[in-house]
């Protein structure tokens, strides 16, 4: 998970301080003036970096497996400090990378290329049941759920369910299959001479009315009706099949 800077810097003192503790040894017993960093403290500090970096803090992920990690043996150097560095194309996807670099001042002492392979859930708009090419969909024809985003068929897929509803099918839709921009269409509700229904609303009622659409529209258009009883031309919200919406005086 992400850490913080400061539980990054309190990791660099322990780490500091274990390099003392294993020159102390060194020195006692002739060892080689080196310390272990272990592997899951370098995934923690490549978590850290690409959580920052991706904008991933609260976001629903899963980081499955990191290629590249593991345990690294670092000289004992003072100032000791830990970067990331990232493509300037560097783009949040399984085919990400970059480098943690190891540093002591100017000078570098280890550079590790490390590739994590992430799952990103998100949201998704499905078929609730099959369904066909042109049908239009209604709120009980779809589902929103939980789905890795990472997975191809969902490149294009809808996350909002408003997105879908009152559209048209381009295409047969499987049960449980993703519905993407490029399987709908707009329906047009209303066209030029159809009687329609008007739904005048007022505060506390609703009048039912007939009319003459004097334009074409699709779901939520503004269009102008001609009222059947009064003559009068009104403008009102395109909200079903040949149903129009128009708030009273």
């Amino acid at each position: 998970m992400a850490r913080c800077r400061s539980s990054l810097v309190s990791f660099i003192c322990v780490a500091l301080m274990l390099c003392a503790g294993l020159v102390r040894l060194s020195l006692a017993e002739g060892e080689a003036r080196r310390f272990r960093v272990p592997e899951e403290k370098i995934r923690e500090l490549a978590e850290h970096f690409l959580f920052q970096k991706a904008k991933l803090e609260g976001k629903d992920v899963e980081v499955q497996s990191w290629y590249g990690v593991r345990d690294v043996f670092l000289p004992t150097k003072d100032g000791l400090e830990v970067v990331a560095e990232f493509s300037d194309d560097f783009a949040f996807d399984n085919r990400a990378s970059f480098t943690l670099c190891f540093r002591s001042g100017s000078e570098t002492l280890l550079r590790l290329k490390v590739r994590p392979a992430v799952r990103r859930y998100e949201s998704a708009v499905v078929a609730r049941r099959s369904l066909a090419k042109g049908d239009v969909l209604d709120p009980a024809d779809i589902d929103l759920v939980r789905s890795d985003m990472n997975d191809p068929a969902l490149r294009n897929v809808l996350q909002n369910p408003q997105e879908a509803v009152g559209k048209r099918l381009r295409m047969d839709i499987p049960s449980d299959g993703p519905i993407g921009k490029h399987a709908l269409e707009d329906v047009v509700a209303v066209n030029v001479g159809d009687e329609v229904d008007l739904l005048i609303k007022g505060a506390g009622y609703q009048i039912h009315a007939k009319g003459t659409a004097k334009q074409n529209g699709i779901l939520g258009d503004e269009v102008e009706v001609m009222n059947s009883t009064s003559k009068k031309v009104v403008k009102g919200r395109v909200v079903g099949l040949k149903q129009v919406r128009v708030s009273a005086p």
